[in-house]
């Protein structure tokens, strides 16, 4: 198995070499400027009102119209680039979209001799309240995704963790937050947007908790977790959730009891 290394997106003018060969893997929204290639579902002409991302490092693009390729990445079709093709391979905030992820891995590994991978923690995936009130995360995010020292493994976001307090990582109603099974007491989870609006208010949540990305050599493990039965996938919730008793940073104040916004700076302290 190759090399895996926990990284931020932010480190990638240190990672990329003068020399490279770069694909950007799903980047069509805001694809990143020093990519040579830019392989995405939206067409070329979706690109022309984005902001590529490091542009004040690499003020001319390095992809054009005729290295755009658009394709729909989980075509089961291999990608039109040879193996190894690349020396770096970019998929930022992409994979937890896809239908089936774990294939667009293996064309990354195949086509790429390295790169990075960024994906929502799955902290922000279970708190409510960062789209609507009913939902965790984004509404149209297909997996919760978990870094781990060897890769990434993908649970299918089922939709028992928008519906049920107790799978949630926010602030609120406790009575029923360590329960496993069904309880009377889920019919005062009609009161959970109300504590989300107060909370959020007062807290954000802590930006290191946003996104979770790895740089990888060669190659990397991943798989999807499958979960069928109802049980399974509530154990599964409750025990990511056992886990994250640990962290006491998950939230961050942005203003005081009183009100007054608090700098950024400040939070920390």
């Amino acid at each position: 198995m190759g090399n895996v290394q926990i990284g931020r997106f932010e480190e990638l003018p240190n990672r990329i070499r003068a020399e490279d060969i770069v694909l950007d893997v799903g980047g069509g929204c805001r694809p990143l400027s020093r990519a040579d290639f830019v392989l995405d579902f939206l067409p070329w002409d979706n690109n022309q009102q984005a902001e590529p991302y490091f542009r004040e490092l690499w003020p001319t693009p390095h992809f054009s119209k005729e290295n755009w390729v658009q394709w729909d990445l989980c075509s089961h079709q291999a990608w039109p680039f040879k193996d190894k093709q690349f020396d770096f391979v970019v998929c930022k905030q992409t994979l937890e979209d896809l239908r089936d992820p774990v294939w667009v891995c293996q064309e990354m590994m195949r086509v790429g001799k390295g790169g990075f991978i960024e994906v929502p923690h799955r902290v922000i995936e279970s708190i409510p309240g960062i789209e609507r009130s009913r939902y965790c995360r984004y509404s149209h995010h297909h997996w919760m995704c978990e870094v781990t020292d060897a890769g990434i493994e993908f649970i299918f976001k089922h939709a028992q963790i928008h519906g049920y307090s107790r799978f949630h990582l926010s602030i609120g109603p406790s009575w029923n937050r360590g329960a496993r099974d069904h309880h009377w007491s889920e019919f005062f989870d009609i009161l959970e947007p109300v504590s989300l609006v107060i909370n959020r208010w007062f807290r954000t949540v802590n930006p290191k908790y946003a996104a979770i990305g790895f740089f990888w050599k060669n190659s990397f493990h991943c798989r999807e977790r499958v979960l069928i039965e109802k049980g399974d996938v509530e154990a599964d919730l409750m025990g990511f959730k056992e886990r994250c008793r640990k962290l006491n940073d998950i939230w961050v104040r942005k203003r005081t009891w009183y009100g007054k916004r608090i700098r950024y700076q400040e939070r920390s302290l």
